[in-house]
């Protein structure tokens, strides 16, 4: 028993190290720091413990440190421990070992032998599929088994499967939990229900899944201890599924489908997706330019408004938001006054032109002119002068002065009688007369007629 003294040294060491590693933290949340702290203290300790049982042994001999069976040339086999891997010594008389071990036939470099081993030497390693969990035949059935809540919401950790409580070591339990495809079975779990991080977790950096609500997420061992579920949220759509990981599904249903249609129905049928009904009455296209707005085949439709102001200084417009819009316009423009000639506009408003010319040159007409119409040339009435000296006894009629033709006849038929507008009655001798071929006294003498 020489040989194994110093592991079983060792092994009480490991015993009291798996007792802190194995039962400790809770899965369900981050790991309290001071209990993280007191583990990863825990073991550092016990690595300085093991070093100084080791001084004068190691390597090569039962408990020291190996990474194939190679390095265990004294004994042939080097075991998975919470530790990292050791050399396993031989068992006692009667297959017997110290503490906590168990004694397994394994194979070896020197044939099969019995040894003892740690059971459960990587039980409560962050894992994602069961082949993660293998102690090399160490633990008869490894397992990635849902351990703290027994449904591996808060991840899957290696055990081992039993079927009643002494199948397990010291500080387990046996019992029903969920495995990776879903179904349950009974393995070994930690008394206390949940784990931390060992040191062979933390040194290979271990991760498993893990679940909030139905959102799938990581979760990782490291020196701090065993990380918070990180998970990826989504945006919540119209999809029967849980996106933004809250535990609700599909909630508020009007801001996930809307479609700012007054005239639809908007919901939410899940893994179906949004559903829109038509409804009919009168709506609001939000359109400023739009009125008696009614809904029409799912569509709200509007009568466009008049933004004619009826000014001819503004440019008229309608904007969606704001509606009708009036801007300055420079320009001519109608002062709506029929008196005035070349209205121009100044800022919005039509400043009247000059005062319009209403004189129609009629003596026989009072002109005037009219704001609405324009001028006016009313007639008149009484005497009036056409201008012309030929003319007598001028009276206006009919906004008109009509006169009688004045007599220019002199009774001498020797003459052509004529009148000028301007000069009056002219009397010229008239050669084709008589008179013409006498001699114009003669003629005159004679009073030709």
């Amino acid at each position: 028993m020489t040989r194994l003294a110093p592991y079983a040294r060792i092994l009480r060491l490991f015993a009291a190290s798996c007792a802190l590693i194995l039962v400790g933290v809770g899965c369900e949340a981050d790991p309290e720091p001071p209990a993280v702290q007191q583990d990863v203290a825990s073991q550092d300790a016990t690595a300085d413990a093991t070093a100084d049982v080791l001084q004068t042994s190691c390597p090569g001999n039962s408990g020291c440190a190996c990474e194939t069976s190679a390095d265990c040339p004294s004994v042939g086999r080097c075991a998975p421990t919470p530790l990292g891997n050791r050399c396993a010594g031989p068992c006692g008389a009667g297959d017997t070992c110290p503490d906590s071990l168990v004694c397994r036939k394994l194979p070896t470099d020197f044939g099969q032998q019995s040894v003892c081993v740690v059971p459960l030497s990587q039980a409560c390693v962050p894992c994602t599929q069961d082949e993660q969990c293998a102690t090399g035949g160490i633990d008869a059935l490894p397992r990635c088994a849902g351990i703290a809540d027994g449904k591996g919401a808060d991840g899957f950790f290696c055990s081992a499967g039993c079927t009643e409580d002494k199948d397990c070591p010291g500080g387990y339990t046996c019992g029903f939990t969920s495995l990776l495809d879903g179904a349950t079975a009974r393995v070994c779990r930690p008394a206390g229900g949940s784990c931390s991080c060992s040191a062979v977790a933390i040194s290979a950096e271990a991760a498993t899944t893990c679940r909030v609500f139905d959102c799938v997420g990581s979760r990782q061992c490291s020196a701090s201890g065993l990380s918070a579920c990180a998970i990826t949220k989504g945006t919540e759509t119209c999809n029967g599924v849980d996106d933004n990981c809250d535990g609700q599904t599909d909630e508020d249903p009007a801001a996930l489908c809307g479609d700012n249609e007054p005239c639809t129905g908007d919901s939410c049928l899940g893994k179906n997706g949004c559903d829109y009904q038509a409804i009919s009455g009168n709506c609001d296209d939000g359109n400023a330019c739009t009125q008696a707005d009614l809904c029409q085949v799912s569509a709200c439709l509007g009568v466009a408004v008049s933004c004619d102001d009826n000014n001819d200084c503004t440019t008229d417009s309608c904007d969606k938001i704001a509606g009708c819009q009036y801007q300055a316009y420079e320009g001519s423009c109608n002062d709506g006054d029929a008196c005035t000639n070349g209205d121009a506009c100044s800022g919005t408003s039509c400043q009247p032109g000059s005062a319009a010319t209403c004189d129609d040159g009629e003596v026989c007409t009072a002109d005037s002119c009219d704001s609405a119409s324009g001028c006016v040339f009313a007639p008149t009435s009484g005497s009036c002068d056409d201008g012309n000296v030929c003319t007598q006894n001028d009276t206006c009629g009919g906004g008109a002065c009509t006169a009688e033709p004045i007599d220019c006849d002199d009774g001498n038929g020797c003459t052509v009688d004529g009148c000028d507008p301007v000069a009056g009655c002219s009397h010229t001798a008239d050669p084709a007369s008589i008179c013409g071929a006498l001699s114009v006294p003669v003629a005159l003498a004679l009073d030709c007629d």
